[in-house]
């Protein structure tokens, strides 16, 4: 995949999952009104894990030979 497709589909996850989170939390009517703060910093973390582990495979290409110079030079 695309550096750029799996940077904008991860990020999308993360706005979409954080997003809703607190949409359920704050909104009337809905399962998780008034749930509080754990609740949505919860559901961001593991939203940043979704977008994380989505776009993740993708950039290991790319950071693979930095990671080789970087640890040369402390050696």
């Amino acid at each position: 995949m695309n550096v750029l497709i799996a940077e904008f589909i991860g990020t999308a996850i993360l706005i979409l999952l954080g997003g809703g989170v607190v949409a359920n939390v704050v909104l009337k009517d809905t399962k998780g009104n008034n749930s509080g703060w754990i609740v949505i910093s919860t559901a961001w973390a593991l939203a940043v894990f979704a977008g994380v582990t989505i776009a993740g495979p993708s950039q290991r290409s790319t950071s693979k030979s930095r990671s080789h110079s970087c640890q040369s030079s402390f050696k």
